[in-house]
């Protein structure tokens, strides 16, 4: 695989007279953006890497170079620990420091849109633990430069919040010692607990059986008017219509042109189907669902002249782009307008109708315009408005990557497609957030 090497440093290798006596002086890159996608699920992580190297014979790499190192490996079916011991390798076997040290941090989508960030490291030569004092040096640089709570050696992870914190927890991963492939971390379970087995690094075993209940002979095919007269939740757990959905998933696999047999894909096709299942159970919600679990519930009657609305902020999003069959995910803020005979809603009964709607094939558009009339339905209210702030994986991975970019839908109706009354919700959108 040098080949590789020598494509992603392009000779960029230097000489520094004023290096060739230097005594372990580290030479860090910071904060190197990635997007990746798990062989285990195939649900993108994301996230910077940092790198540090102690220079020999005083040569130097090209500092731009260690990003395209950092795409070369990423732009694969991995997992977080091969990704940090490749990018380790590849720089130890071709600049030849004294040392070299890797850490990513990683948002898994797997997770959730909340979930902490999971922390790999990976080094080699004098940068071992085991050699002490650069190590530390390291760590120290690390801190210094914001990372925030305790970096975990080698074949550990550590699993961070998103804010100064100390670890969640810490679990030793025995089969990811550098460049040995390590078990991957993103199975089924979800963010804040161990994968039940941590033989194969899936909660789901062999990854055939996964207690579905067989539905209909093999072979049936259902036509789409037929499927939409069928139960569609039914429809969804059929055993056969899950075994083709994981064939198509290998087809998929052998097209980008790996394996699907191999160890680390095998199971594969059994967490991806499940996850894509999970991520669009809003197709078994239809709004009269909804409706029937606010029967009973009191009306307003007595409201004042100008009343306050009814608001609520940061509702979770998460949903499935329908053109790219990428995740995108943000927050969720309503407003509902009191009136005589609104039904007020609880803000688990909010979080239901946002989930409802966000957990299909959606665009961010259409699922803002959708919330909107569900909870003018719903509710009842004189007016209402929504606002969906969403970063989306298609902007990340594709072309443009752009990993900061954030788009912003909002939809009104009633009382809310009066301009003063939307620009006081989203004043007090922007107050939240000070």
């Amino acid at each position: 695989m040098a080949w590789i090497w020598n494509r992603a440093l392009g000779g960029a290798l230097f000489v520094e007279e004023e290096l060739l006596h230097a005594d372990g002086e580290i030479v860090m890159v910071r904060d190197i953006t990635f997007f990746s996608t798990c062989e285990s699920n195939l649900l993108p992580f994301y996230g910077r890497c940092h790198v540090a190297y102690i220079p020999k014979d005083g040569t130097i790499a090209g500092l731009s170079k260690f990003a395209r190192i950092v795409e070369v490996f990423a732009r694969r079916l991995q997992r977080q620990q091969k990704l940090t011991d490749e990018v380790a390798q590849a720089i130890f076997e071709e600049v030849k420091p004294h040392g070299v040290a890797v850490v990513i941090q990683g948002h898994h989508m797997v997770d959730g849109s909340d979930a902490p960030l999971r922390t790999t490291s990976a080094a080699l030569g004098s940068l071992l633990p085991t050699n002490g004092k650069y190590w530390d040096e390291f760590c120290a640089l690390m801190q210094l430069q914001g990372l925030y709570g305790r970096i975990p050696e080698p074949g550990f992870t550590a699993v961070f919040q998103k804010s100064p914190s100390t670890p969640m927890f810490t679990y030793v991963e025995p089969e990811s010692l550098p460049f040995k492939i390590a078990k991957c971390l993103c199975g089924t379970t979800h963010s804040g607990s161990e994968n039940g087995n941590r033989s194969n690094g899936h909660a789901q075993g062999n990854g055939n059986c996964n207690g579905r209940e067989e539905m209909s002979p093999a072979g049936t095919s259902v036509s789409g008017e037929a499927l939409r007269r069928h139960d569609l939740g039914a429809w969804r757990k059929d055993q056969q219509n899950i075994l083709e959905m994981e064939e198509a998933v290998r087809v998929l696999i052998k097209g980008m042109g790996d394996d699907p047999s191999r160890e680390g894909l095998r199971n594969t096709p059994s967490q991806y189907v499940q996850n894509l299942l999970k991520g669009t159970e809003g197709y078994e919600v239809s709004l009269e669902n909804l409706a029937s679990t606010l029967k009973g519930h009191e009306e307003l009657e007595n409201v004042p002249k100008h009343p306050e609305p009814v608001v609520y902020l940061g509702v979770n999003v998460m949903s499935q782009c329908e053109h790219h069959l990428l995740p995108f995910y943000g927050r969720a803020h309503i407003a509902l307008a009191r009136s005589p005979g609104m039904r007020p809603l609880s803000q688990v009964q909010v979080e239901q109708v946002v989930e409802a709607f966000s957990r299909r094939l959606q665009v961010q558009e259409r699922l803002t315009r959708e919330l909107a009339v569900a909870f003018s339905s719903l509710s009842r209210a004189a007016g209402v408005m929504v606002v969906v702030e969403a970063y989306h994986m298609c902007m990340v991975a594709r072309g443009v990557q752009q990993k900061s970019s954030m788009t912003l839908t909002l939809a009104t109706s009633g009382s809310y497609d009066e301009h003063k009354n939307r620009t006081v919700f989203l004043s007090q959108i922007a107050a939240s957030r000070r």
